[in-house]
């Protein structure tokens, strides 16, 4: 992992407008887990796609199939650095990507800073996705930090999420998670 994320830092440093989200970010807000991937939101102009297919590719981040065309769509794209870690960028679409990237918080991983999602933009994406793991995610940050959320914000970015991303079932997802203290 660690020299992934070393590869990755190669890239980040020339784009630095983006967002650690998933499992890395759960786990530096402390969530108990392990993950072997890294998820990215970047703010990119599309011009500048290809170019960073090809910075990947020389940091040891092998595309997958028609990766420029597919984040141009607006759709992820995993990036193999070997048969365990791999790193799955998106570029920023959604208005929660543009607000996440713009509050990320830096914290250190093996030294080196990164940008990481706050608490509240990184339950609005893991309610989202919802897997099982997502769940867990989401109740250890409430656990850990439920009474530091800005709670007003994170149900703006739900409903606005919900809207963009037609993910009707999100506040029901958060009605089922949210503690009723806050």
């Amino acid at each position: 992992m660690r020299e992934m994320l070393s590869q990755l830092w190669g890239i980040l440093d020339e784009y630095p407008e983006y967002v650690v989200i998933g499992g890395m970010a759960a786990t530096l807000l402390g969530a108990p887990r392990t993950t072997v991937d890294v998820d990215v939101v970047i703010v990119l102009p599309s011009q500048e796609v290809e170019r960073v297919v090809a910075l990947c590719e020389r940091h040891n981040l092998r595309p997958g199939p028609d990766a420029a065309a597919r984040l141009e769509q607006g759709r992820p794209v995993k990036f193999v650095f070997s048969r365990r870690f791999s790193v799955d960028i998106r570029l920023a679409s959604f208005s929660l990507d543009t607000s996440a990237v713009r509050r990320a918080q830096e914290m250190f991983i093996f030294g080196h800073a990164i940008r990481v999602a706050t608490p509240e933009d990184l339950i609005a994406y893991k309610l989202a996705r919802w897997d099982p793991v997502d769940r867990e995610d989401v109740r250890h940050v409430i656990r850990r930090l439920k009474n530091a959320l800005d709670v007003g914000y994170l149900e703006g970015q739900i409903r606005t999420l919900m809207e963009e991303a037609q993910l009707p079932d999100l506040l029901e997802r958060w009605a089922s998670v949210k503690p009723s203290e806050i």
